[in-house]
């Protein structure tokens, strides 16, 4: 919410033909980098949900399966994780 006034007045200066100023151009890419990633976290998330539904589902009991799963999730994690 707190950057739609910015991105308003952006889209009315583009709107009305003026130039859009490098900084703004910088403030756009930086916002849509993190809106990408925070999509990209959540498709993750989602694939991770429905994986442990469809477990659920198919009453999967097979620990070596099941550890090969868990490390190609945690090499899906965007942060190295500690492993004990």
């Amino acid at each position: 919410m707190r950057h739609s006034k910015k991105f308003e007045g952006i889209k009315q200066s583009v709107e009305n033909g003026k130039l859009i100023y490098e900084c703004e151009q910088n403030y756009f890419a930086v916002r849509y980098e993190k809106m990408q990633n925070a999509l990209d976290q959540q498709n993750k998330i989602k694939w991770t949900v429905e994986m442990i539904q469809q477990l659920k589902e198919f009453r999967v009991d097979d620990s070596e399966k099941l550890d090969k799963l868990k490390e190609l999730l945690e090499d899906e994690l965007p942060f190295p994780q500690i492993k004990n």
